[in-house]
């Protein structure tokens, strides 16, 4: 038992349970402030820690694009390290996107070609048959089925017509008719402005990639990489051999400028374009254990878009012709001829349909909000923590500052220049 009479000389020890450590509580004034502008996620509070990520997210204080209130948060966040931010829209403004879907249709081409297994070459009968397909384009007998299809890499003339594929035809031996095919096609929705408008049970869609954020300026957004073979060789049989061709990817977030440029915004991510293996196992780097489905990649690690995975993302594992699927959703994402292929790129995902809406910009482009406009009411409603949110974060910025939250007097002068 513990020794409480330490008059006499000698060693005492006293245990001192110190383990409950009580949590920081984040103290002093903090700002609230409510932008427009033509990026960045809107209509819910962001929390904004440096003045490289607000202009990251929203961009650089300009006349011409922003509110007043764009060089406010600008000039607070050179004197603070932390600012909530709340980019308000209009009503009518979208969310750019881009699906990739699969295509179940084929075209007829009525002329002759030559096929034979095993070959990597189609004899076409003669010029017009030849002219009716390009390089790019994938084409199988009419007696085979689409499983059988090859895309075209390149087209000979200079003695006899001849298209070479990318692969060796492992269909019928024959001459015949062909069809005309694309494996999976990329599709845009108009109208986009919530999660539900694009719908998870597509069984036709393998991914939809959408804006973080409504506007224009994201219409300016793509999304493209290369094969990362080495990550395939995690996956080998007893003699080395690739399991799983076309599964990895290193991709990035890029900007298509004005001049033709591009500027990468984010990344490059190594990501899988399946969740898991044939066998069940879940894809993860094995140095860090972290899921590498692209769904959950790019939704963890960009602040630009956002990624769902359809129904038809299973086909790319379990279809009995899974690593053509792959492949061929791997062309579309590539921006050059994947590594040890010959296969034509699609050159990476566009995103299409982002609208910045009416009230905010004039037909030049330039920032030309009005007093009285609808846009006033709803960065009224920002302020006062009562606007419809993305995410339920402003209606609850009342709750859980009350009793501090008290915001300054409302002036227009901050959004009308």
């Amino acid at each position: 038992m513990p020794v409480t009479d330490r008059r006499e000389p000698g060693v005492y020890v006293t245990i001192e349970d110190k383990s409950y450590v009580a949590p920081t509580i984040e103290i002093g004034r903090i700002g609230y402030i409510v932008i427009l502008c033509d990026r960045g996620p809107h209509n819910r509070i962001v929390t904004v820690t440096s003045l490289k990520k607000f202009h990251q997210l929203f961009g650089k204080p300009d006349y011409r694009r922003t509110s007043q209130t764009h060089y406010l948060a600008d000039k607070y966040l050179q004197y603070s390290s932390k600012c909530l931010i709340c980019r308000v829209v209009p009503e009518d403004s979208y969310w750019a996107n881009m699906g990739i879907v699969e295509n179940n249709t084929a075209t007829s081409v009525a002329n002759d070609y030559t096929f034979a297994n095993g070959s990597n070459q189609i004899i076409p009968a003669d010029d017009i048959a030849y002219d009716a397909f390009d390089v790019g384009d994938w084409i199988f007998s009419n007696d085979d089925l689409m499983e059988n299809a090859r895309q075209i890499v390149s087209k000979d003339d200079s003695s006899g017509y001849v298209f070479v594929l990318g692969a060796d035809y492992e269909g019928t031996s024959s001459s015949a008719t062909a069809q005309k095919y694309i494996p999976y096609q990329m599709t845009s929705l108009i109208s986009v402005d919530k999660d539900n408008d694009m719908p998870e049970t597509d069984s036709e869609t393998v991914f939809y990639f959408y804006a973080n954020g409504a506007g224009e300026y994201y219409n300016n957004i793509s999304i493209k990489g290369v094969r990362n073979i080495q990550m395939e060789r995690m996956y080998t049989d007893p003699d080395g051999e690739i399991l799983y061709k076309y599964l990895f990817m290193d991709i990035g977030v890029y900007y298509n400028n004005t001049d033709g440029t591009e500027t990468l915004l984010e990344g490059p991510w190594t990501v899988s374009l399946t969740r898991r293996t044939i066998e069940n196992t879940v894809i993860r780097n094995l140095a860090t254990g972290r899921i590498l489905y692209i769904e959950d990649i790019i939704n963890e690690s960009s602040d630009f878009i956002r990624c769902k995975s359809a129904l038809a993302s299973e086909k790319l594992v379990t279809d009995i012709d899974a690593e053509d699927r792959r492949l061929q959703v791997m062309l579309l994402l590539s921006q050059s001829n994947p590594i040890a292929t010959t296969n034509i790129a699609g050159g990476g995902i566009n995103f299409e349909n982002g609208t910045d809406g009416t009230g905010l910009y004039d037909i030049s482009g330039n920032y030309a909000l009005q007093p009285f406009s609808p846009l006033e009411g709803l960065v009224k409603q920002a302020y006062m923590g009562s606007l419809t949110s993305v995410d339920g974060s402003v209606e609850q910025l009342p709750e859980v500052t009350y009793p501090w939250y008290e915001p300054d007097c409302f002036c227009w002068s901050s959004y009308i220049m």
